[in-house]
């Protein structure tokens, strides 16, 4: 617990616990700041950018920091000469040089992305030739998704189709929403609940296309947003996670050298969970 004294005043909430925690670089702070680790006045903060204000009181946990200093294992669910599907752990960031870092002395290319937050199964390409031919699965629509994910409220039994133009509407906060069919891209997504709980649901999401955050953004349009969300969920305070509580689940599609039909499946991890604050 460190009190903001005068000469801080100002200064970036990153910048200011990494000189308290000099045994962590700024990425990883701000990663750990990202996921929820840092509290200021009480209040979780998840801007890196937020600038301190005299007399505050910011916490840190630093657990959750060293955490992510440590090298993370990534289940394999499926693997041959062409194509390595994982369970990606939350907090590991889509660019090739962290997922690369998960299986070292292999090359392994990206053909899609999860959020940092987001768990659950990707796919990746062991050469070029076969990277350009997942991606154009993908693009396709050929590749079958399943989702997994707790959500504010009661959700009504049956499919709901959400079907928007998707675009980024907040550059600052880099959120995203529904926008003109000239300004976005289509964006689809089947959702089905699983189970209901008196305040929340389990519900099943089927993304037919991928754009950034569109699950995330389809289930708070439905009203329903994620738990843990804290991009498009946050006013919702009194149930929470520890994390975001949307797992990639499963993965189907067609083998494109062997023709196999593939399906593979990711368990979750034990924080994927809802708690209630008292």
């Amino acid at each position: 617990m460190y009190k903001v004294q005068k000469a801080e005043v100002g200064i970036r909430l990153s910048a200011f616990l990494a000189k308290k925690f000099p045994q962590f670089s700024q990425k990883k702070i701000k990663q750990a700041i990202d996921l929820g680790a840092c509290h200021v006045n009480g209040k979780q903060e998840r801007y890196s950018s937020y600038k301190v204000y005299l007399g505050e009181i910011i916490t840190f946990n630093i657990e959750m920091a060293a955490s992510l200093t440590k090298k993370q294992a990534a289940e394999i669910l499926f693997e041959d000469e062409d194509i390595l599907v994982c369970n990606k752990p939350v907090g590991v960031e889509c660019v090739e040089q962290d997922i690369q870092a998960l299986f070292p002395g292999e090359k392994v290319l990206l053909v899609h992305r999860l959020d940092r937050e987001t768990s659950g199964v990707l796919m990746l390409a062991k050469n070029k030739e076969m990277q350009a031919k997942l991606e154009s699965l993908f693009s396709k629509r050929s590749v079958i998704k399943l989702y997994i994910a707790f959500v504010h409220g009661i959700v009504s039994k049956g499919e709901h189709l959400i079907q928007t133009w998707h675009g980024k509407v907040d550059y600052k906060h880099n959120l995203y929403g529904s926008v003109s069919a000239t300004k976005g891209k289509e964006a689809i997504t089947t959702i089905e609940v699983s189970k209901t709980y008196p305040k929340y649901s389990l519900v099943k999401c089927f993304p037919k296309t991928g754009r950034t955050h569109q699950i995330r953004v389809h289930l708070k349009k439905m009203g329903h947003p994620i738990i843990g969300d804290h991009l498009y969920g946050k006013k919702y305070a009194k149930l929470q996670g520890g994390r975001l509580l949307l797992h990639a689940m499963g993965l189907m599609f067609t083998h494109p050298k062997t023709k196999q039909k593939i399906q593979v499946r990711a368990s979750t991890s034990s924080d994927f969970k809802v708690t209630e604050k008292r």
